[in-house]
């Protein structure tokens, strides 16, 4: 039976997508995919800093090489609270240096500020990255300038104004904001990466997870009271003969599971 001018045009019409079918088909099968691997346990605190989560990735790629304009993590509470870490710095240890008998002494490392990082296909880029809370740079970064813009008040009008500062209201805010934002709490913790690039790109299958017991919350919560002490060291460094007390701030090193 002859086609109909009807299914002529159908069947012609089909045809000129299939260029930009197999376009399509083409870009989705050669788009590299970036796989992230973490290392056993992560390195979670409170500091000045905020909340901190750090831990040692090894990337991969395929395909093709590329560069990742930003890393986060995404952190999921069990009871659904989200929080998003970006990362701040990357370290990358070269070698170890050992003593006679064999125990590790330092080590020859490179630090690296977050700005790009390029991951070629025939490399697995093994780093050390810093990640920091989002929410909380722009919760207390005005506080911390205003701050700062009285400190500097203070030192235009007298040369002994440290304790005085550290008296003031611009300086109590300062360390309440930090106070104000402490939320790590007992419960699983599911992790996600997320990457972006200068090019379209797929995400290996990874998804992690940890928990914090009760006694671990109690210790990065004990690092509140040592916010004031280290802003205390920071203001007082250059004074003739300070010498302050170490701050030793808890670290909790959960270790990631697959989830």
């Amino acid at each position: 039976m002859p086609l109909t001018t009807a299914e002529i045009a159908a069947f012609v019409g089909a045809g000129a997508w299939l260029p930009q079918v197999f376009t399509w088909i083409h870009k989705a099968t050669t788009r590299p995919k970036l796989t992230i691997i973490p290392a056993k346990a992560a390195e979670i605190g409170f500091t000045t800093f905020g909340p901190i989560f750090n831990l040692r990735l090894a990337l991969a790629v395929d395909r093709n090489d590329i560069i990742v304009t930003k890393l986060s993590v995404r952190l999921i509470h069990e009871n659904g609270e989200h929080r998003e870490f970006s990362w701040q710095g990357m370290k990358q240890t070269f070698s170890a240096i050992h003593d006679r008998s064999g125990i590790q002494q330092g080590s020859v490392e490179k630090d690296q500020v977050a700005i790009a990082l390029k991951i070629r296909t025939s490399d697995l880029a093994e780093l050390f990255f810093r990640f920091q809370e989002d929410r909380f740079d722009k919760h207390v970064n005005p506080i911390q300038r205003e701050a700062e813009k009285h400190r500097q008040y203070l030192e235009s009008q007298k040369k002994d104004y440290h304790d005085e500062f550290l008296r003031s209201e611009k300086y109590c805010a300062l360390v309440n904001a930090h106070k104000e934002f402490f939320w790590w709490r007992p419960g699983t913790y599911q992790v996600k990466f997320v990457a972006e690039s200068s090019q379209k790109l797929r995400m290996g299958p990874g998804k992690f997870e940890f928990e914090l017991t009760p006694a671990d919350v109690d210790a990065l919560r004990a690092n509140l009271n040592l916010i004031a002490a280290s802003y205390e060291q920071q203001v007082k460094a250059a004074l003739p003969g300070y010498s302050g007390s170490p701050v030793r701030w808890a670290w909790r090193n959960p270790v990631l599971t697959t989830a």
